[in-house]
């Protein structure tokens, strides 16, 4: 199954008043799409059929329902999930926006930094990550780094269980600063290396986006299966003209890649997983679609920036951000789309 998602909008949800921006995820309930909103920290009630929005729930602030800076939303049957990265705050909703209960992650021996919560298995405990550091490594020059992180699990009170193993993490730009510290300015290092953790039903994975296949675990850590396309691509050499921003670019001595990534950002989405390819900025965009047993549901393009938040049938809530940085959500249909929830 190859399909374009539709160029036309079926609904925009309405920004007249209150602007969307960091859009974290959306979420159809009935005739209402639910958007989370990083900027005020509120859940969002649209009505899917005009786009009119019917209320809020939330805010900026550390009460019940409110977030500091929400980086996840994710739908566990008939509730809500949000984490809140700088209070480590888990919030359980229902689909009408009552808060059910607040818990905080709690942090473990091994981990560097706080747990930040990547995705929520069915009975509702969580997978979490954390950066494990020895400090006493420290850095004389600027350098490219890759942050070893840990894995845990956690019940669904926020309790530690499990560590599930590390892996490096994404190549980050770091420079000393201070005495033995280390600062790491807001730049982006060219076809980075980076690696993404997250929750498909009861399992979990890890893409790699210099890896062809994606790895999938059982809750306990334990290898479960690989998948990816069907036929491994070859990868694609990086162009002269990109290796010589590469160049210009580059402040530190390390080896400059010879090809793009294969991957640019992977989510689950209504029981698939969603892949996106990596692509030059005028390109196409093009997601390979896995069922959760690795078998591939289809390819799914659009001409636009967008990204897929849930599926209703063959209605997709979309994150279209368009050349300014604006974004918007939107209703768009998929002809020919048949994987349902």
């Amino acid at each position: 199954m190859d399909v374009w998602i539709d160029s036309i909008p079926l609904i925009s949800m309405d920004q007249e008043v209150d602007p969307l921006y960091g859009v974290v995820g959306a979420v159809f309930s009935g005739d209402t799409l639910i958007v989370g909103e990083r900027s005020t920290g509120t859940l969002r009630y649209y009505d899917r059929t005009t786009g009119r929005q019917l209320g809020t729930v939330g805010g900026k602030g550390e009460g019940p329902g409110e977030h500091q800076w929400m980086v996840l939303m994710q739908s566990v049957g008939n509730r809500i999930y949000t984490y809140d990265v700088l209070a480590s705050r888990v919030t359980v909703f229902g689909l009408a926006g009552e808060v059910e209960r607040t818990v905080r992650v709690e942090p473990w021996g091994a981990a560097a930094t706080a747990p930040q919560v990547v995705g929520f298995f069915p009975d509702g405990s969580m997978l979490a990550t954390a950066m494990v550091r020895d400090w006493s490594d420290r850095i004389d020059e600027p350098t490219v780094r890759r942050n070893t992180r840990t894995i845990s699990k956690h019940d669904d009170m926020g309790g530690f269980e499990d560590s599930l193993g590390m892996y490096l993490g994404n190549e980050v730009y770091v420079e000393p600063f201070g005495r033995g510290g280390e600062s790491m300015p807001e730049w982006q290092v060219p076809f980075a290396r980076r690696v993404t953790v997250g929750v498909m039903g009861a399992e979990y994975y890890i893409l790699e986006n210099m890896k062809s296949a994606i790895a999938v675990y059982d809750q306990k850590g334990d290898p479960h299966h690989e998948f990816g396309p069907q036929r491994t691509p070859e990868p694609r050499r990086i162009s002269r003209e990109d290796a010589r921003r590469f160049r210009d670019a580059d402040e530190v001595d390390r080896e400059h890649p010879e090809f793009y990534p294969y991957y640019m950002a992977v989510r689950y989405v209504a029981d698939a997983l969603w892949v996106l390819d990596y692509t030059e900025p005028s390109d196409v965009y093009s997601w390979t679609v896995f069922a959760p047993d690795g078998s591939e549901v289809g390819r799914v393009r659009s001409s636009e920036r967008l990204l897929v938040l849930d599926m209703d049938g063959d209605i997709a809530a979309v994150l279209r951000v368009d050349e300014m940085g604006v974004e918007s959500v939107e209703l768009r249909r998929i002809p020919g789309w048949r994987q349902g929830r």
